[in-house]
């Protein structure tokens, strides 16, 4: 009977790919918000700002994710999106599932409670400070996940990082 050592075992090759497969995901997400960041410099921009430097569908879908996050509750803001007057004049419309606006409404109905628990943790989950703009008058600028900006981001970001996290675990799974 031949023994086989632990760092040879199936167990530590599945925590060792696992391990990879989360480190792979997380390189991807920091890699992608880098390259948003150096695009749209979006940290030193106002919110105004910063809804402006959305493009096309991104614009689009942030729209409706702020919809939901600044109705006065959470079900009112789905309401409001699934009966849409605005996107197609003289027609209300079910932009949620027209648009397929799932991921929006999720990472809306995550924002609420994080900022109630970051409240009543006592957590700053957001920084803010004057960005003197030279000629321009000067513009507030906050960062940090409690902003609703960069907590959309921070969720599309994940979901990209959870794509090179899918493709490694495949890579494995066919090799």
């Amino acid at each position: 009977m031949v023994a086989v050592s632990p760092i040879c075992s199936k167990d530590y090759t599945a925590k060792r790919n696992n391990t990879t497969r989360l480190l792979v995901g997380y390189i991807n997400y920091q890699h992608v918000y880098k390259l948003f960041e150096n695009d749209k410099h979006f940290s030193h921009l106002a919110d105004f700002e910063r809804e402006m430097a959305y493009r096309t569908e991104m614009g689009l879908y942030y729209s409706y994710y702020k919809t939901i996050i600044t109705a006065p509750s959470f079900l009112e803001g789905v309401g409001l999106i699934t009966r849409d007057t605005v996107t197609e004049h003289g027609h209300e419309i079910n932009t949620l599932n027209r648009f397929n606006l799932y991921p929006e409404v999720i990472l809306a109905f995550l924002y609420r409670p994080f900022r109630a628990f970051a409240k009543s943790a006592n957590w700053q989950v957001e920084t803010c400070w004057q960005v003197n703009r030279g000629e321009l008058r000067p513009v507030e600028s906050c960062e940090g996940i409690g902003n609703p900006h960069y907590f959309y981001i921070t969720g599309v970001f994940v979901v990209a990082g959870t794509v090179a996290t899918s493709l490694f675990y495949l890579g494995v799974l066919v090799r």
